[in-house]
């Protein structure tokens, strides 16, 4: 949830860095220019932790999300206008994931006390304490994301044509 959170807050601004109208290698000093800015924030997780992952996942989610600027080149701003629905979702998928395995009752999925001891999660909070909170967070957002990738651009290609 956390890496989420800071690729998803990093896609608007490297989303807009890699579709503006600029030389390539601007472009893409502007974008390893945030990914080692917000690398700090993963780093900082990684510190916490006490591991190294979230810091390669972080730059694999950043190149995944970067794949969709790179796989089109159009130059009439659907680039952007997709950059933002896909940013805008993000983030209400998110919001709403959260609330839903925050307050809806969830099933613990054989997740025992015991499980809960064995994991040793530094901190404390509602998904350390109840981490099939998280494993349900994880697998509606990402099932939603997918959902809007899919059902997403199609959606945008008929509202930006005028049909409905």
């Amino acid at each position: 949830m956390l890496l989420e959170f800071i690729s998803i807050h990093s896609a608007a601004f490297m989303g807009t860095v890699a579709v503006r109208p600029a030389v390539p290698w601007r472009r893409a000093l502007g974008i390893v220019g945030l990914g080692v800015f917000y690398s700090l924030f993963a780093g900082a997780f990684a510190l916490i932790f006490r591991t190294w992952w979230p810091l390669g996942a972080f730059w694999l989610q950043t190149g995944n999300r970067l794949l969709g600027v790179r796989g089109s080149r159009s130059t009439d701003g659907s680039e952007q206008a997709f950059l933002k629905a896909s940013w805008l979702a993000s983030v209400l998928l998110y919001i709403l994931c959260c609330f839903a395995t925050a307050f809806l009752p969830l099933p613990a999925l054989g997740i025992t006390p015991a499980v809960i001891e064995g994991l040793h999660l530094p901190g404390s909070g509602l998904w350390i304490s109840a981490p099939y909170r998280v494993l349900a967070f994880g697998v509606l957002y990402y099932a939603l994301t997918a959902w809007w990738e899919l059902v997403g651009p199609r959606w945008l290609e008929r509202r930006g044509s005028g049909q409905s």
